[in-house]
C-alpha cells in the first residue's frame, strides 16, 4: 500500500467497457496528467493488475460509473481495492449513475459516499471529480492559497443569506462582487459560496464571460456547457435567432438553463469585467429582466463577479440582489500574505513590514513581491528600491522576465497564450507538436505557480492581463508559423466537429494576425463582445509598437465598421467604433464614416474623435477645444477630454485656459497623473507663475509615471538646453513606462541622435510621424538633419512649411539663421542681415509664449 503521505491527486476513472465514450468525454475535461483511466495511461510494459492496483492506491479521487454493466471482474477488484484505500487513507468516492441506475443499485458499503445527481452533464461530472481532487489535496497539504483579511466580509455575506428570509420574504437569489483587479474577488467568492451556501452542492459551474458581455454571451455559453460544442453553423444560427429575440424572452432562455443548476442546487459564478451594467448609471436590460423574473426558478443562485459596482439605487429595487465590494486590505494583512509566501530563508520581517506598507493593500502586488524573493531578490534591495512595486501595478512585469527563471519553452507557452486569450492544451500541443503533452502539462503547471499562466473552467489555459501586456511589447518568441498554426487548427474546429465560444477570441486573433482581415465565412460567429475584445487588444498592440503601429491602426479601423451592420447595444457600438475612430486619426486617417453614423445615432463620444483629429492632424486647436468643451459637457471620459483640452489651449498658447480646465479635475487625481501634472506645469510657466511650476516640478519625482509624461518632459528640457547624453538617460527611462507613446518616444530619439549627427533612424522616424499625421514634427527632424550638415537654406526652407511653431522649431530656425548671417554672400548683403536681425528678434518674442517641450501625442 501506498502511505498516506504520498497521496498525489491521482484521479482514477472506474467503468465497464460499454460506457467508455461517457467516460472517454469526462476524462478529456480533466488533467490528464494526473488521471488514471484504463490502458491509456498505463506505464509501457506495466502488467494491468499492477498498473490498476497502483492507480486505484495511490488516487486521490476513485470515481465509479456505475451501470448495469459494471458487476463485471475488473470493477469488482476496482471496487475493493477502492474500499480498502478509504479505509486505509481516506480517498475521495464519487459514483456516477449511468443508464437509469442509481445510488440505491450500489454495493451497500459505497451508498454511504456522494453520489452524483442522475442529470450530471458531462461538464458537471468533471467539475465536481476536480473539485474533489482539489479537496483531498488540501486535506493532506493545506489550502496553498493565503486569503486572509475578507473575514468580516464572509460573516456579513452568511448573515445577510441567512436572515434574507425573514427580513425580505424571500431568500437571496443574487449576489454581485465587486472591486479592483487583484483584490482577490474570485478568492473571496469562492469561500462564499462554500461557506453560506454550505446545505448546497459543491463545484457548480464558474464562466467567464467577455468584458463587455451581452446577454447572448451568456446564453451560448450556458447552452455549450449544457449541450456541447456547436458547429460553425448552429453556432450563426443561435446567435442570429437570440439576438432577434425581445429582452424578456432572451431572460427567458437563459432562465430555462440556469434552471439545471437550480435542480442540481449548485450556485452558478458568472465572470465578466463591465459586462453587468452600460456607459451610464443603468443595469444591462438583459440583468434587470433577469432580476426581476428569476423569483420564478426555485434554488438559483447566481454570483457574479464583475469590476464595476452596480449602482445601489438600481439593486435597490430587487430585495433578491444583494453586493459587496472588496476593498484594500490592511497592511497587517498583506504583511501576513508575505510572510506565508516568502521562502523562511529569505523572509525579513523589519523590511517585510515596511513594504506592505508600499504594496498598499492590493494581494496580487504582495504575492509578485514574494514571487521576487523567492527567486533571488532581497526584501532589503525591494524596499531601497520599489519600482519592482510599481511596475507590478502599473502593468509591468520586468522582474520575472529580466532574468533565468523561465526556461525557453516557458517562454515560447507563455509567449503563445499572452496573444491568445484562452487555448486548451489540445490545441497547445497541436501548435508545438515536438513537445509531449505531459511535458506541456508540467511546464504549464510551473507557470501557473508564478501566477504566468491560469487555468480556468474547463481546461482553458490564459496569461493575467498584466502578463499579456508584457508579453506583447517586448517578447518574440512568438512567430508568424505560431499564428499560422492556431489560425489553422480553429478553423479546422469551426468546419468540422465545431468551436467552443471561448475560442472565437483566439480565432479572430490568429486569423487576423496570419491572413490581415476577417473572412466572411468567420463573420457569422462574431459578436459584439468579441469583437471588441479584439479591437481593444489590438489597440493595445499597436500603441506599444515601435514599427507598423501605422498599419496596425489602419487594420483595427477597418475592423471596427463591422459594428455599421451588428444587432447590438449602442454601448457596445460606441465602445467599438470609438476604438476604431481612434485607431484611424492614429493612422493620419479621417473616420468620416464613423463620425456620421456615431452622429446619426447621438454616440457623445464622437466629440472627442473630431477634437482629436482637429488636434492632431487639421492643427486646428480652436476647433479641438471647440468640440473638446462639448465632450466634456456631457460628462464622458473626463480625465481623456480634459487632457487633450488643455493641450490645445497650450498650443494656442491660451494657457489661462489650459490651467482653469485642468482646475476643474479633482487634486489628488491630478497628483496621481504624471501627464495632467506635466500639463498644468507647462500652463503655470505660459502664465509666468514660475515659482508655481517650480514647486510642481519638484513634486514630480514621487508620481507614478506609466505614460512616461515626465520622462519625455525631462527630455525635452535637456534637449533645449543643450544636454543631450541627459536626454538620452530620461528617454531610456520612458522607453520603460507601460503606456509611453512610441512615437512620442521615437522623435525625441531620432533628434538626439541627429544632433550628434547620426541619421541613421532619421527615414523610419520620418516616415512614421508622416503616417501618424504628424508631418511638422518630420520636418523639424529633417531640418536638424539639414544644420548638421551646414545647409541652412534647406532648414529654413523645411521650417517655414511649419505654420504654428512651438518652441523647439523656432530654437531650431534661430540656429538656422546663424549660419545664414555667416555665410560670405549673405553677410556682405545689409538689407539681407536687417531681416535676419528682425526675425530674430520676432523668434525671441515668439519663444516667450511658444508651448514648451517637443510635440507630444
Amino acid at each position: 500500500m501506498t502511505p498516506h503521505s504520498q497521496i498525489n491527486g491521482t484521479i482514477f476513472l472506474s467503468h465497464a467497457n460499454e460506457d467508455k465514450d461517457l467516460v472517454n468525454a469526462v476524462y478529456e475535461r480533466l488533467d490528464a496528467s494526473s488521471t488514471f483511466f484504463d490502458i491509456r495511461t498505463m506505464e509501457a510494459g506495466q502488467l494491468t493488475i499492477g498498473s490498476m492496483e497502483s492507480g486505484v492506491d495511490s488516487c486521490a479521487v476513485f470515481v465509479l460509473f456505475h451501470s448495469k454493466n459494471s458487476d463485471k471482474t475488473w470493477v469488482n477488484f476496482e471496487k475493493e481495492q477502492a474500499r480498502i484505500s478509504v479505509i486505509a487513507k481516506g480517498t475521495k468516492v464519487l459514483v456516477i449513475p449511468v443508464g437509469g441506475e442509481s445510488y440505491k443499485t450500489l454495493p451497500p458499503w459505497m451508498a454511504s459516499y456522494m453520489t452524483a445527481d442522475p442529470s450530471f452533464s458531462v461538464n458537471d461530472i468533471a467539475r465536481t471529480v476536480t473539485h474533489l481532487q482539489h479537496e483531498a489535496l488540501e486535506e493532506r497539504f493545506g489550502d496553498p492559497e493565503v486569503f486572509v483579511g475578507r473575514e468580516k466580509l464572509l460573516r456579513r455575506a452568511e448573515l445577510d443569506v441567512l436572515t434574507a428570509p425573514a427580513k425580505i420574504g424571500r431568500p437571496i437569489q443574487h449576489l454581485v462582487l465587486c472591486g479592483l483587479p487583484g483584490m482577490g474577488r474570485t478568492a473571496t467568492a469562492k469561500r462564499i459560496v462554500a461557506k453560506t451556501f454550505s446545505s448546497m452542492r459543491p463545484a457548480g459551474p464558474v464562466f467567464e464571460l467577455p468584458d463587455m458581455a451581452e446577454a447572448v454571451d451568456l446564453y451560448l455559453r450556458l447552452k455549450e456547457d449544457l449541450d456541447g460544442v456547436m458547429s460553425k453553423e448552429q453556432l450563426a444560427a443561435q446567435t442570429d435567432s437570440f439576438q432577434r429575440l425581445a429582452v424578456e424572452q432572451q431572460v427567458e432562455f437563459i432562465l430555462s438553463s440556469l434552471k439545471h443548476w437550480a435542480d442540481l442546487n449548485q450556485v452558478v459564478t458568472l465572470k465578466t469585467r463591465w459586462g453587468l451594467r452600460d456607459r451610464t448609471r443603468k443595469l444591462k436590460p438583459w440583468l434587470e429582466k433577469l432580476f426581476e423574473k428569476s423569483n420564478d426558478v426555485r434554488n438559483l443562485r447566481v454570483f457574479y463577479i464583475s469590476e464595476r459596482k452596480l449602482p445601489p439605487e438600481e439593486i435597490a429595487v430587487h430585495p433578491a440582489v444583494i453586493q459587496y465590494e472588496i476593498e484594500n486590505l490592511m497592511d497587517d494583512d498583506i504583511n501576513y500574505i508575505l510572510s506565508k509566501k516568502i521562502d523562511p530563508r529569505k523572509f525579513d520581517p523589519i523590511n517585510s513590514a515596511v513594504i506592505a506598507e508600499k504594496i498598499r493593500g492590493h494581494p496580487a502586488t504582495a504575492g509578485y513581491v514574494s514571487l521576487l524573493t523567492n527567486s533571488g531578490m532581497s526584501l532589503e534591495s525591494i524596499n531601497s528600491n520599489p519600482e519592482p512595486i510599481y511596475s507590478f501595478q502599473d502593468k509591468v512585469l520586468g522582474g520575472i522576465f529580466s532574468g533565468n527563471t523561465l526556461s525557453n519553452e516557458q517562454l515560447s507557452l507563455i509567449s503563445l497564450l499572452g496573444w491568445f486569450p484562452k487555448l486548451p492544451i489540445s490545441v497547445i500541443q497541436k501548435v508545438f507538436p515536438n513537445l509531449e503533452k505531459k511535458h506541456i502539462a508540467e511546464e504549464l503547471w510551473t507557470l501557473s505557480e508564478y501566477s504566468l499562466v491560469q487555468l480556468g473552467d474547463g481546461g482553458y489555459y490564459n496569461t493575467p492581463p498584466v502578463v499579456s501586456s508584457k508579453i506583447k511589447r517586448e517578447l518574440q518568441h512568438i512567430s508568424n508559423d505560431i499564428f499560422n498554426n492556431v489560425a489553422n487548427v480553429l478553423k479546422q474546429n469551426l468546419i468540422g466537429e465545431g468551436i467552443e465560444t471561448q475560442l472565437v477570441d483566439s480565432l479572430l486573433i490568429s486569423v487576423l494576425e496570419s491572413e490581415g482581415e476577417i473572412p466572411d465565412e468567420i463573420l457569422s460567429v462574431v459578436t459584439s463582445s468579441s469583437l471588441l475584445s479584439l479591437l481593444q487588444e489590438q489597440f493595445l498592440v499597436a500603441r506599444s509598437s515601435k514599427k507598423d503601429s501605422s498599419e496596425r491602426f489602419s487594420k483595427i479601423y477597418k475592423l471596427s465598421k463591422i459594428a455599421f451592420s451588428m444587432n447590438t447595444s449602442d454601448d457596445a457600438v460606441e465602445q467599438i467604433l470609438f476604438t476604431g475612430g481612434d485607431s484611424a486619426i492614429r493612422s493620419g486617417q479621417y473616420p468620416n464614416d464613423i463620425i456620421e453614423y456615431m452622429e446619426r445615432k447621438a454616440l457623445p463620444s464622437v466629440y472627442y474623435l473630431i477634437g482629436s483629429h482637429a488636434f492632431y492632424t487639421e492643427k486646428d486647436y480652436d476647433k479641438a477645444a471647440k468640440n473638446l468643451e462639448k465632450a466634456l459637457s456631457l460628462k464622458h471620459f473626463r480625465t481623456r477630454n480634459t487632457r487633450l483640452l488643455a493641450k490645445a489651449y497650450i498650443r494656442s498658447q491660451k494657457f489661462a485656459e489650459a490651467n482653469e480646465s485642468l482646475g476643474k479635475l479633482p487634486e489628488p487625481q491630478l497628483f496621481r497623473d504624471s501627464g495632467l501634472l506635466v500639463l498644468k506645469i507647462r500652463a503655470l510657466r505660459g502664465m509666468r507663475l514660475n515659482k508655481d511650476a517650480d514647486d510642481l516640478e519638484r513634486k514630480l519625482a514621487g508620481i507614478k509615471d506609466e505614460h512616461g509624461s515626465v520622462s519625455l518632459y525631462m527630455a525635452g528640457r535637456a534637449i533645449r538646453e543643450g544636454r543631450f547624453n541627459d536626454a538620452q538617460t530620461y528617454i531610456t527611462k520612458a522607453e520603460a513606462s507601460p503606456q509611453v507613446n512610441q512615437l512620442s518616444v521615437a522623435l525625441l530619439q531620432c533628434a538626439i541622435l541627429v544632433e550628434n549627427g547620426d541619421a541613421t533612424a532619421l527615414p523610419q522616424t520620418v516616415e512614421m510621424a508622416i503616417a501618424a499625421g504628424r508631418q511638422y514634427d518630420a520636418w523639424q527632424l529633417q531640418a536638424r538633419m539639414a544644420l548638421f550638415s551646414g545647409d541652412w537654406k534647406a532648414a529654413l526652407d523645411l521650417l517655414g512649411r511649419i505654420h504654428r511653431k512651438d518652441f523647439f522649431d523656432l530654437a531650431v530656425e534661430y540656429r538656422a539663421l546663424q549660419l545664414k548671417k555667416a555665410d560670405s554672400v549673405v553677410s556682405r548683403d545689409v538689407v539681407a542681415l536687417e531681416q535676419i536681425r528682425l526675425r530674430e528678434e520676432e523668434i525671441a518674442r515668439l519663444s516667450v509664449n511658444a508651448p514648451e517641450n517637443f510635440r507630444d501625442a
